[in-house]
């Protein structure tokens, strides 16, 4: 049987090679089913649609909802176990990439893979993906003790989680899991996630006159620069990360007329604390709901939590889940690092809302969504046999 370092590297690098942007992740379906397959597992594959539903326009999608459905979707494979004492766990990846993601050719340099600089690498996330697929392959074909395993391997990571939230981890009955997301040396564990919401803030101006005279009246651009002003727009708490930004504004004209009869503007919100989060939530709202202007007319809606925030401390079976997770490290000659700021979220928050406690492990991606991306061979080979010690120890 290939040595796992050789298979990691192998699998890796074939994978990276798959173009897989968002809203286009059929391709690594395919590739994992074939994968899968030539490697004689028995499981149960089952492929997942992705609705996007009324996102289409917040996410400035390119493709008609029929063209999504062709080529986006994502993959769970099931493996039941041979062991009736261990848990059933799941282990999750995504398979999309950010943009430049197409025409990837991985370049080995040394102890590194990398590539020319015109694309992405692609480790994030399939240095999580092929670790999986590597680990659970060496202890199938050595029938080593497991309880049953689901393999999540979702869509739409980098479009705000969509793929996870869709995945229906309550159906597939495990106790709990890992996501390997997240950067750096293996060992990193991410003990905190923020907490995220979005308002989305719609300007109309109710009349405009003629093209020519249009300008001289308020317009949605103009009640929209008065509002923005007012807006809280930086980071507030290092502690927490609590910060608050416009991070889009889109403006519609009639034809021919110089200014804009509608705005719409998206404001977000983050914090590691959710009383933070929510106050700061609370002053922007307060400000639109007071705001007053001739021949302006808006409307707003606060979007539930973009993502939803945690602290391993505090859920249940977190600390279980570090202990475990550190033991296993410590087992490979690593030491931990506890990850408790950072911007964004993981796919775990998805999982965690619906009550499967769930951890962040590192899968060794660095500089990512860039040119500039890179890994480590060793931390590819680390990943994989850190999720073979997991599954072990479930």
């Amino acid at each position: 049987m290939k040595d796992i370092k050789k298979d990691v590297l192998d699998t890796f690098l074939r994978m990276v090679q798959v173009d897989s942007e968002s809203f286009n992740e059929k391709a690594m379906v395919d590739f994992l089913i074939e994968e899968i397959d030539s490697r004689g597992w028995k499981c149960e594959k089952i492929i997942q649609p992705v609705s996007v539903g009324n996102l289409t326009k917040d996410l400035h999608i390119p493709f008609t909802q029929e063209e999504i459905e062709k080529q986006t979707c994502q993959l769970a494979v099931v493996i039941e176990g041979n062991d009736n004492t261990k848990e059933p766990i799941y282990l999750c990846a995504h398979i999309d990439t950010v943009a430049p993601g197409k025409g990837i050719k991985p370049i080995v340099d040394g102890e590194i893979i990398k590539t020319d600089g015109t694309t992405i690498l692609g480790s994030d996330d399939k240095s999580g993906v092929a670790s999986i697929v590597c680990a659970v392959d060496q202890v199938l074909k050595n029938n080593l003790p497991h309880g049953k395993l689901v393999l999540l391997f979702v869509a739409l990571e980098e479009k705000g989680h969509i793929g996870a939230l869709q995945a229906n981890i309550k159906d597939f009955g495990v106790n709990y899991g890992y996501v390997f997301d997240t950067g750096n040396d293996i060992g990193r564990l991410v003990k905190r996630d923020q907490h995220g919401r979005t308002l989305r803030l719609t300007i109309k101006a109710k009349s405009l006159k003629n093209h020519a005279m249009a300008c001289l009246d308020n317009n949605s651009l103009t009640a929209a620069v008065d509002l923005m002003a007012q807006f809280p727009k930086k980071t507030f708490d290092m502690e927490d990360i609590t910060f608050c930004q416009i991070t889009r504004l889109d403006n519609t004209y009639q034809p021919g007329y110089m200014v804009p009869y509608q705005t719409d503007v998206r404001y977000t919100v983050r914090s590691f604390n959710l009383e933070k989060l929510e106050k700061m939530c609370k002053q922007v709202t307060d400000i639109l709901d007071n705001f007053e202007m001739e021949n302006i007319e808006i409307s707003y809606t606060l979007a539930p939590h973009l993502t939803y925030g945690y602290d391993m401390s505090d859920l249940p079976r977190g600390e279980e889940l570090m202990a475990k997770a550190v033991e296993c490290i410590h087992e490979m000659g690593l030491k931990e690092e506890y990850i408790t700021t950072g911007l964004g979220g993981h796919d775990s928050s998805a999982f965690i809302r619906e009550g499967i406690p769930s951890l962040v492990l590192a899968s060794g991606m660095r500089n990512i969504h860039t040119c500039q991306e890179y890994i480590y061979i060793k931390d590819l080979e680390n990943c994989a046999i850190l999720i073979q010690k997991l599954i072990e120890k479930a």
